[in-house]
């Protein structure tokens, strides 16, 4: 009894190893440290359960079934429990581990009745698990292929109802196997055995269907990222059109005007009007700063996007601050900065605009250097904010989106704080 909890144990392990696997790319090593020490715990703790219900019912069909059906729970808790992510992603990657493991108890299945139909129901339990082990040690390349590349985009799963109809699709597709093989037979027909190989063309085609719908989802968002960068764009020459217009107006008067104050301005001189000299001088300086047209940057499209929503913060009065220290950037990496700047500035300007007058505020400042890339956008936030177990905020669309396909593919470090009615979001990349 004991080498046939042991066995049953691992087979658990090994299913809980491959929903690990769908993972991995994504945790760090402190939470992959934990789960093998909790798994490696409670396989043994199980051992002894085992034991006991095989001394208690036998080692017969029906137990073996009950164990393999039931008692998967506790390894599914443990890694919920220990890699928090999205409840829908544990969900898809659960049902397509299920159908993997039907699978190869199916194969193993095979192998039983064509060598062990003769031994004793122990005799054959024992080898049928035996078995799943060993085509699972050999098939282990493959599988962590297979799963490591398992789990589509994050985003997926968050547009709702299709990632709740993607997650759940796999549990659907073997559920009907699964009532069939809740039996106490020890054996199924060949017509049955053969039914449950046509899981793995359905295996293929969700893996197949949810990388597509993964790539389709991703490219609708960036072909929606480049269209609002291009309305940007023209927002912002239209913006500076009107600046340079208005400055030339500004210009032309002060032009039409300047005879005239030189004589006043020579007058108060001569009346020895020095304090009144000095204000009309200033009130010149002023005027001339008025017509100074702002640029943030030299790189266009990074300047658009900071141009338009610094009008958009003048608009809804918000103070916009900036500190731009910019090194030249080649155009796809301008292009995709751009992009994550103007959603992560339209989130600080929709959070910013709901603040109470007089407490809206918006700092952003980007600073590159050979060595190390710095952005850091703070904004005056009095209220809740939910940050998820990724250590981003919660339900803000396209915004987080972006930055989460920027992280991935610049390697940046990120960090979302939450700090005396300030939130700051920190990037920052070493060379």
């Amino acid at each position: 009894m004991v080498l046939l909890s042991a066995l049953v144990a691992l087979m658990q392990l090994s299913d809980s190893y491959l929903r690990y696997l769908a993972f991995n790319a994504q945790i760090s090593k402190t939470e992959s440290r934990h789960f093998f020490y909790r798994s490696c715990i409670l396989s043994a703790f199980l051992i002894l359960v085992y034991c006991l219900i095989f001394d208690t019912f036998g080692a017969t069909a029906a137990t073996y079934k009950a164990i393999l059906m039931i008692l998967w729970l506790p390894h599914f808790v443990i890694l919920m429990w220990t890699i928090r992510r999205p409840k829908a992603q544990h969900i898809f990657v659960l049902g397509m581990v299920a159908i993997w493991s039907i699978l190869q108890n199916n194969w193993a299945a095979l192998i039983d009745v064509a060598f062990f139909e003769k031994l004793s129901p122990e005799e054959i339990l024992l080898r049928h698990s035996a078995m799943y082990l060993t085509l699972f040690i050999l098939m282990l390349p493959l599988e962590k292929k297979i799963f490591t590349q398992i789990l589509p985009e994050t985003q997926l799963f968050e547009s709702r109802p299709l990632g709740l109809y993607i997650a759940i699709l796999p549990l659907v597709m073997m559920t009907g196997h699964l009532f069939l093989w809740a039996d106490a037979e020890l054996f199924h027909s060949w017509t049955e055995r053969f039914s449950r190989l046509y899981l793995l063309v359905a295996f293929i085609l969700i893996h197949k269907y949810v990388s597509l719908g993964s790539k389709l989802f991703y490219d609708n968002q960036k072909t929606f990222n480049n269209v609002r960068l291009l309305e940007e764009q023209v927002a912002s020459l239209n913006y500076h059109s009107n600046l340079i217009q208005d400055s030339a107006r500004q210009m032309q008067n002060l032009r039409e005007n300047l005879q005239q104050n030189y004589l006043q301005l020579y007058q108060m001189i001569l009346n020895d009007e020095v304090d009144d000299a000095q204000n009309f001088i200033k009130q010149q300086a002023e005027k001339l700063q008025a017509t100074k047209i702002i640029s943030f940057c030299a790189a266009p499209l990074i300047n658009a996007s900071l141009s338009i929503y610094a009008e958009q913060a003048k608009h809804y009065d918000i103070k916009f601050s900036h500190e731009i220290n910019l090194l030249e950037l080649n155009p796809a990496d301008e292009k995709d900065f751009a992009i994550l700047l103007s959603n992560l500035l339209e989130n600080a300007i929709n959070a910013s605009k709901i603040q109470p007058q007089g407490r809206r505020s918006i700092s952003v400042i980007i600073n590159t250097t050979t060595e190390k890339s710095v952005l850091e956008i703070s904004n005056h936030f009095e209220g809740d904010l939910k940050i998820g177990t990724d250590g981003l905020p919660e339900n803000h669309g396209v915004g987080m989106t972006t930055l989460k396909n920027f992280i991935s593919k610049y390697k940046v470090h990120v960090e979302f704080l939450h700090i005396e009615d300030y939130v700051h979001v920190m990037l920052y990349k070493e060379a």
